[in-house]
């Protein structure tokens, strides 16, 4: 907290006092939104029923069913029902995965997409796709927290004797 409170002093350097508390109410909203925003779309969703959930995801598109699919993989225990149903969207949905893989700051997440990534290629959906593999790498290689990409080098293991 005292970290938010430092960056919100250091954005009000020169602002004028007006703005000043404009500024200050953004950067909170922002800060108490930014992934609690999400977390709260998460929570409703999983608060449907299943037959709710199952037409809400198919009616969604890729990229909203890819937030979905990673919301039930940071459930506790994980849900990979929407994972799957993600998978079974194609080839096409692959490069909907890669962008988020490629935007993404939380090793957690980029984890959690290398497993979907996992799926796909036991689906044999990323046959002679090296550059893919090569770029799946690269981002295991930039891991820092070793647990996590202990589990994301099994998780390429995996891949790469599927493509």
């Amino acid at each position: 907290m005292s970290w938010f409170l430092s960056e919100i002093r250091a954005s009000l350097k020169g602002c004028s006092s007006l703005s000043k508390v404009q500024m200050a109410v953004i950067l909170s909203v922002l800060a108490i939104c930014g992934s609690a925003c999400s977390r709260i779309e998460c929570w409703k969703f999983s608060n449907l029923s299943l037959e709710e959930q199952e037409v809400a995801f198919a009616h969604r598109a890729p990229n909203e069913q890819l937030d979905i699919a990673l919301c039930g993989l940071n459930m506790e225990p994980s849900d990979y029902r929407f994972a799957d149903e993600f998978v079974k969207g194609g080839e096409q949905n692959v490069p909907f995965l890669m962008q988020r893989l490629r935007k993404e700051k939380s090793e957690t997440t980029q984890e959690h997409i290398l497993s979907i990534f996992q799926t796909v290629a036991k689906e044999k959906l990323l046959k002679g796709k090296v550059d893919l593999y090569s770029e799946l790498e690269s981002v295991v290689d930039k891991m820092t927290f070793e647990p996590t990409k202990s589990r994301s080098r099994k998780h390429l293991e995996a891949i790469r004797s599927n493509l």
